[in-house]
């Protein structure tokens, strides 16, 4: 909100649109088309836009984890799973819940069931040279240690703003962002099973952890060819500045 010298009137600037980004406007009010009537001249500048880190998801770093495999005798054994982020990142804005399904221990048979991860790429892509792939995975789960045991347990697949622990779980979630976006948008490949659905959350946070704007996609279905999703954003108070 801001006032504009010489009228009781304020003015607010979602009023306005079509405002490019990082652009300073100089502003007035003419009162009842009357051109000897107007305010002094407010000057307005407007976010500069910003993106999502690795939003074409291009960047993976191939990772190392570590198992044994128990049979007659026990064996160690390691497979390469992906990180969304380029080698030697140091800031790092996606996170994934692969931990959940890369198991630390496992009797002989067949790996690719017991020790897979819930997040990797393709070249399969809408641009580009890659895209992420998130996935369901079911292993067999010991309630108490966490490894392979009698319970089936379907983990499904997490891609999110943040960090995981070295369980797969949200260490933290948010990363620095200081804009407010009018929407999101992205493409989409997706083979459910039976009536499976995906689920897209945005939340943009002020410095205090409050939600200023948030939007939901929970019944996102089978589809084929690369689908493009925009999620429009309302926000709760304009006023507000984004920090997350």
């Amino acid at each position: 909100d801001h006032k504009l010298h010489g009228t009781g009137l304020s003015l607010r600037c979602d009023d306005i649109e079509n405002l490019e980004p990082n652009t300073t406007y100089q502003l007035r009010v003419i009162y009842n088309n009357n051109q000897d009537v107007v305010s002094k001249a407010l000057s307005v500048t407007t976010e500069a836009a910003q993106q999502i880190g690795n939003s074409g998801f291009e960047d993976f770093s191939a990772e190392t984890h570590k198992f044994s495999i128990k049979g007659a005798t026990t064996s160690q054994s390691s497979r390469a799973f992906n990180q969304p982020w380029a080698s030697g990142e140091t800031d790092k804005w996606w996170a994934v819940n692969s931990k959940k399904t890369l198991l630390e221990q496992v009797s002989s048979g067949n790996l690719d069931y017991k020790v897979f991860p819930t997040v990797t790429y393709s070249v399969d892509c809408a641009a580009g040279l890659k895209s992420v792939v998130i996935m369901s995975v079911q292993v067999n789960l010991d309630a108490d240690s966490g490894n392979e045991g009698d319970v089936p347990v379907k983990a499904v697949g997490e891609l999110f703003i943040g960090a995981s622990d070295s369980h797969g779980e949200h260490q933290k979630e948010g990363h620095t962002f200081t804009s407010r976006p009018s929407a999101m948008s992205f493409k989409y490949k997706y083979t459910p099973v039976n009536n499976e659905t995906f689920k897209v959350r945005i939340e943009l946070r002020d410095k205090d952890g409050n939600m200023i704007a948030a939007q939901e996609e929970t019944s996102r279905g089978a589809a084929g060819s690369w689908t493009e999703c925009k999620m429009n954003l309302d926000y709760l108070d304009i006023t507000a500045k984004a920090s997350s």
